[in-house]
């Protein structure tokens, strides 16, 4: 700064000290400096709810509830915001099968987050206890992202220190592959670990579960966005503008030398890569818009009713973001083979949950005679 702008700065500073008053001044300071305060707060509790953590509806059960009373007290206890009391419930679930009382008392499977080691707890109210104790750290690792800090509710903390240093504190599932291969690359005996889930041993990913964050989002509520925006009557039409079906519902032979399920979820529609356009079969929002690990590839899921969505799968490209509101005929993207795929098609299921209850679309469409 030049001596000219610092003597400018010193007559200005002089001038309004002499006509203000120096008491009045540091009121208007503290006055702004309580508003920094305020607004602060309120951008770090905005920031403090990070993570996409809208969920499927999926009824839990009364195995489960029964326990709400006892969540809530350690809640109370450990000083954790009860909007927190949907996930543990939703962890709950996972974590006894739906069933607290066939378990050895850890309900909660917290044995290893406290000892080091399964089986040190064998009390339901230990139990609880610590995994709000695990959970609370978890969120604060992960600094509130609320999927980042159920994804270090299985992996361990670990996780959320690894992600904010690998990937800006965000969780998805190619990022919980990733972890998982980077720790089993750590791992004295990797053949010990057994696949929890199919999905990661063609990934290399055994430890922990990859698939976690996902199904506790299927047991978390359901957003009710969509009661006022979605006008379904309840008919659907076709996914594309000319339909050749060639793969039909229920039991068949695995295609592409076992890529590709036996007991297909869907029908399957023949289409041009890279060029056929996907519909809308039906009014709805769609909730889940996303490169799919599992299988599906590039997909759409579309939330038409209370218990009834379409699911979309192996695109080439996606043309609508989750939360989005379509109408039936809108593009949702392209044709593609994307996922476990023998070859461009479009998977089309029609189901009752999130990610499950398929139904025969058959029953939703009017459709031609599979090909094969």
């Amino acid at each position: 700064m030049s001596d000219n702008f610092k003597k400018l700065g010193s007559i200005l500073t002089s001038s309004i000290l002499a006509k203000v008053g120096l008491p009045v001044i540091l009121v208007v300071v503290a006055i702004l400096g309580f508003l920094v305060i305020i607004v602060a707060s309120i951008l770090g509790s905005d920031m403090g709810g990070g993570g996409k953590i809208d969920g499927g509806g999926k009824e839990l059960s009364e195995q489960v509830l029964r326990w709400e009373d006892q969540i809530q007290d350690a809640l109370d206890e450990h000083g954790l915001d009860d909007k927190y009391m949907p996930v543990l419930l939703a962890i709950l679930q996972q974590e006894s099968g739906g069933d607290a009382l066939a378990t050895t008392g850890d309900i909660f499977q917290a044995s290893e987050s406290k000892c080091g080691e399964i089986g040190c707890i064998n009390d339901p109210n230990e139990s609880i206890d610590q995994a709000v104790k695990h959970f609370k750290n978890n969120v604060e690792a992960a600094n509130g992202n609320q999927e980042v800090a159920i994804a270090s509710y299985n992996f361990g903390n670990g996780f959320a220190q690894w992600t904010q240093k690998n990937h800006d504190n965000e969780w998805s599932i190619d990022i919980a592959i990733e972890f998982s291969q980077h720790m089993m690359e750590k791992v004295e005996n990797p053949d010990n670990y057994t696949c929890l889930r199919q999905e990661a041993k063609k990934h290399d990913a055994c430890y922990g579960d990859i698939l976690y964050v996902s199904t506790i989002k299927q047991y978390l509520p359901g957003s009710d966005r969509d009661s006022s925006d979605v006008n379904f009557a309840g008919d659907l039409n076709n996914p594309l503008n000319s339909v050749v079906v060639t793969s039909n519902f229920g039991y068949r032979v695995s295609p592409g030398d076992g890529v590709g399920s036996t007991d297909h979820k869907g029908i399957d529609f023949d289409c041009v890569g890279g060029t056929t356009p996907i519909l809308a079969a039906g009014d709805g929002q769609v909730v889940v818009s996303e490169n799919n690990s599992g299988g599906y590839g590039k997909m759409v899921i579309i939330k038409h009713d209370v218990g009834f969505y379409t699911h979309y799968a192996h695109m080439s490209a996606l043309s609508v973001d989750k939360n989005d509101f379509v109408k039936s005929g809108d593009k949702l993207g392209v044709c593609g083979s994307t996922g476990d795929s023998t070859g461009a098609h479009l998977h089309f299921e029609t189901k009752s949950e999130l990610w499950g209850g398929q139904q025969n679309p058959r029953d939703f469409l009017d459709l031609p005679p599979s090909i094969f």
